[in-house]
C-alpha cells in the first residue's frame, strides 16, 4: 500500500508542477482523501496533515516555473490599503518565526508557526491567479462540494452504525454538556472539529450556488442537499459551525435583498431545505443512535451560549495571556495546532489561548494582534466593496459572490472563539482559495467588459467598410 501511495503522490506531484491549474483541483481532492489514507497507514503519521500542504506547494512551484508571477503588485493596485497591515503582519511572523527558533531551538514549531501564518495569502495569491475567468472559480467550488457531500454521507453512514476502520476517529468520542452526553462523529475525517467545518463550509457554498441556480429543479435539489448538510453538522457535536452557518446566512441574505435581484430564490432554498429537514428527521429517528434529540438540544444551545463564551474566548483572557507569554508573545507557532505534537500547544502558551484571538496574542504579542485587527477591518471594507462592485454583474455571478464574501466573515467569527480547527493547512488553504476567487471578480468583470467594448468595436468597424 505505502507503494502505490508514493507513486500516487508522485504522479500527482507531476501534475501539480507541469500542469498546476488541474494540479490545484487534485490537491483540493488530496485534502479530502489525507485523513482516510492516515488512518489505514501504520501508526498513524502525524505528517499526513500536511501532505495538501506538500501538493498545495508544487502548485505554486509550478506556476513559478511557467515564467508566472504570483499577482502580488496586481492586487495592491486593485486594492492599496490592503498591502499596509499584510506588510507589517508578515514581517512581525517572520520576525516571531526567528524568536520560535532562538527561544525553544524547535525547527518543527518554527515551521508550524510559518505554515499557518503564510498558508492563507499563499493560497490567496494562487487563487486569484488561478481564476482567469468566472467559470475557473465555479470549477473548484464544484470540486470541493463534492468532498464535502461525500464527507456528509460517511458521517450520516457512521450515525446510522455503519463500521469501518475509516471511521476511526484520531480525536473525538463523547463530549458533555448541553443535551446530556452525545457521541461525535467525524466520517472518514480525523477528528469532528475538521468534518464540521467542512460540512458548514460545503453547506454556505451548496447554498450559494444553489440561490444562483438558473432553474427550479436544480434550486430544489440544491435545497435538499444544503440540509442535508446542515442536519449532520448536528451529528459532529460541533456547535460553533452552527453559529457559522447562522451568520453566513444573515450576511448572504442581507446581500441579496439589498440587490433585490434573488429574494424569492432564498424562499425556495428555505422551503426545500425545511421539506429536507423534515423528512431527514424521520431518517435519523430510524438511526443506531436515535433519538437525535441530543445531538439538536446541543446544537441549539449555540445560540445561548456564544455570546458568554466569546468574551470567554477573547478580552476575558488577555490579562492572563499577557502574563503568559509576555508583550511580544512567545513566538510563531508556539500555540498552534499540532504544535502539543512538538512541546508546544497549551503547556507552552498556557489553556488561555483557546480562542483565535488569544492564540495569535500568544504567539505575535500584542504588536502582532494589533496589526491583524488592522488588516481585518482592511479587509472588511475591502469585501464590501467587492460586494458593491459585483451589483453591477449578471445575477447568476453576484449571487455567487455574494455568497463567498459572506462566508468568511462568518469564518472570522469562528477564529474569534476557537482557533483549532484553523490551524488545519486544507481549511487555511480552502479559506485562500475563496478570498483569492473574490478579490479577483473585478478584475474578471473588467477584462470581459473590455473584451466585449473591442468586439463591439470590431462589428462596428466591419460594418462601416461593409457600407
Amino acid at each position: 500500500m505505502i507503494a502505490a501511495l508514493l507513486l500516487a503522490g508522485v504522479a500527482v506531484g507531476a501534475i501539480c508542477l507541469l500542469r498546476w491549474r488541474l494540479g490545484l483541483l487534485l490537491t483540493l481532492a488530496v485534502g479530502f482523501l489525507q485523513d482516510p489514507v492516515r488512518k489505514l497507514l501504520p501508526g498513524k503519521p502525524v505528517a499526513m496533515v500536511v501532505a495538501v500542504a506538500a501538493f498545495f506547494a508544487i502548485c505554486v512551484l509550478g506556476i513559478i516555473l511557467e515564467g508566472q508571477r504570483l499577482p502580488f503588485r496586481r492586487l495592491a493596485r486593485w486594492y492599496p490599503g490592503l498591502a499596509a497591515p499584510a506588510m507589517l503582519l508578515l514581517v512581525i511572523v517572520v520576525l516571531q518565526t526567528v524568536h520560535t527558533l532562538l527561544a525553544t531551538a524547535n525547527l518543527v514549531l518554527a515551521g508550524i508557526g510559518l505554515l499557518a501564518y503564510l498558508s492563507p495569502p499563499i493560497a490567496l495569491l494562487a487563487g486569484e491567479k488561478y481564476a482567469l475567468r468566472f467559470p475557473d472559480i465555479r470549477r473548484w467550488v464544484l470540486v470541493y462540494l463534492a468532498g464535502a457531500l461525500v464527507v456528509a454521507v460517511t458521517v450520516a453512514a457512521e450515525y446510522a452504525g455503519v463500521e469501518s476502520p475509516l471511521f476511526t476517529p484520531i480525536w473525538g468520542g463523547l463530549v458533555h454538556g448541553a443535551g446530556g452526553s452525545v457521541r461525535m462523529f467525524n466520517g472518514v475525517m480525523r477528528t469532528p472539529e475538521i468534518a464540521a467545518w467542512h460540512l458548514a463550509a460545503g453547506a454556505c457554498l451548496l447554498a450559494t450556488w444553489t440561490v444562483a441556480a438558473r432553474t427550479r429543479r436544480v434550486r430544489w435539489l440544491g435545497g435538499v442537499g444544503t440540509a442535508f448538510l446542515v442536519a449532520v453538522i448536528f451529528l459532529t457535536g460541533r456547535r460553533k459551525m452552527l453559529g457559522e452557518l447562522a451568520l453566513f446566512t444573515l450576511l448572504f441574505t442581507l446581500l441579496v435583498v439589498q440587490d433585490r435581484r434573488g429574494s424569492s430564490r432564498i424562499l425556495q432554498l428555505g422551503g426545500a431545505a425545511l421539506l429536507a429537514a423534515v423528512l431527514g428527521g424521520q431518517l435519523f429517528q430510524s438511526g443506531e443512535h436515535a433519538p437525535v434529540g441530543g445531538y439538536v438540544e446541543r446544537g441549539l444551545s449555540v445560540v445561548t451560549d456564544s455570546v458568554e463564551r466569546l468574551n470567554t474566548m477573547t478580552i476575558g483572557m488577555f490579562r492572563w495571556i499577557v502574563l503568559r507569554n509576555g508583550f511580544f508573545g512567545t513566538g510563531a507557532g508556539t500555540g498552534a495546532q499540532g504544535a502539543q505534537h512538538f512541546g508546544g500547544g497549551a503547556q507552552l502558551v498556557g489553556g488561555a489561548a483557546e480562542g483565535g484571538v488569544g492564540k495569535v496574542l500568544a504567539e505575535l504579542g500584542v504588536p502582532g494582534l494589533l496589526v491583524l485587527l488592522w488588516l481585518f477591518v482592511v479587509g472588511g471594507r475591502t469585501l464590501l466593496r467587492v460586494a458593491r462592485f459585483a451589483r453591477r454583474a449578471p445575477s447568476h455571478e453576484a449571487l455567487r459572490i455574494y455568497g463567498l464574501v459572506a462566508f468568511l466573515p462568518a469564518n472570522a467569527a469562528v477564529f474569534l472563539t476557537a482557533h483549532q480547527v484553523f490551524g488545519d493547512p486544507f481549511v487555511l488553504i480552502v479559506l485562500g482559495l475563496v478570498t483569492g476567487s473574490v478579490l479577483a471578480y473585478p478584475r474578471i468583470w473588467q477584462q470581459r467588459q473590455a473584451y466585449l467594448e473591442r468586439a463591439r468595436r470590431r462589428a462596428a468597424a466591419t460594418a462601416a467598410e461593409a457600407a
